[in-house]
C-alpha cells in the first residue's frame, strides 16, 4: 500500500482524544487509508484500518485551526474536502 503523492486528504483533519492530526487519504490504487501527520518528518504515514472508524466517529473533534497552521499544515484550513 502506498499514499498517492502529492497526498490527497478526503476528510478534515481530526483529533481522537485531542491528541494528533488523523485524516483519510487515498492510496495509488484508490482504495481510502487513515493517516496521521508526523511533525517531526513533516509527512503523513498509514495506519491500521480500524482508525477509519476512529476518524469517522463523530465524537472525533476537527483540528483547531491554530494546530495545522504551527504543523505547517495551514493550507489545509480552506480547504474543499469530499467528507467534511
Amino acid at each position: 500500500m502506498k499514499l498517492k503523492n502529492p497526498i490527497e486528504l478526503i476528510i478534515y483533519p481530526r483529533q481522537p482524544k485531542g491528541i494528533g492530526i488523523y485524516s483519510l487519504s487515498k492510496l495509488e490504487n484508490g482504495e481510502i487509508c487513515a493517516v496521521s501527520y508526523h511533525y517531526e518528518t513533516e509527512s503523513w504515514e498509514l495506519q491500521p484500518n480500524k482508525w477509519i472508524k476512529i476518524i469517522m466517529d463523530t465524537k472525533t473533534e476537527r483540528v483547531p485551526e491554530e494546530i495545522l497552521d504551527l504543523n505547517g499544515l495551514g493550507k489545509l484550513i480552506h480547504k474543499k474536502f469530499s467528507i467534511l
